[in-house]
């Protein structure tokens, strides 16, 4: 129950970056892609879609935020199966996003968010609280 005790904004930080609309600038097909990913292909598609958002010219804040929807999305696949293998795999490509912040705070959020994946309780989470303040 260690993240359960964690204050809401730490964990909400990870995807506060996905609050503006430029952040749904991530093409439909790579969401669906990660949101459909199997087993250890996550991190390969994972991988894929943050060197695909970096090669964009974007803002490193319009990247973190992209980053967030990423995230959010496999955060969501974690939770919805809840086989051993489908949240190790899903919080091994939370953590791979977490090295394409520019934001220290997101990179930490996303890894303990990959962290309460691995120790099965992801389910307790609740990152869908409002974020009290917006980047732009």
């Amino acid at each position: 129950m260690i993240f359960a005790r964690l204050p809401a904004t730490a964990l909400c930080l990870c995807f506060a970056f996905s609050i503006p609309a430029k952040a749904q600038n991530v093409p439909p097909d790579v969401v669906r892609a990660v949101r459909e990913c199997l087993g250890s292909n996550c991190l390969k598609i994972a991988v894929k879609a943050a060197e695909a958002i970096y090669t964009q010219p974007l803002s490193a804040e319009t990247q973190n935020s992209q980053l967030g929807v990423l995230a959010a999305v496999l955060f969501e696949h974690a939770r919805s199966d809840n086989s051993p293998r489908a949240g190790r795999d899903a919080a091994r490509a939370i953590e791979s996003l977490a090295a394409y912040s520019t934001d220290p705070i997101q990179r930490q959020s996303f890894l303990q968010i990959a962290k309460a994946i691995r120790l099965g309780i992801a389910s307790e989470l609740d990152l869908e609280l409002p974020v009290a303040a917006s980047p732009s």
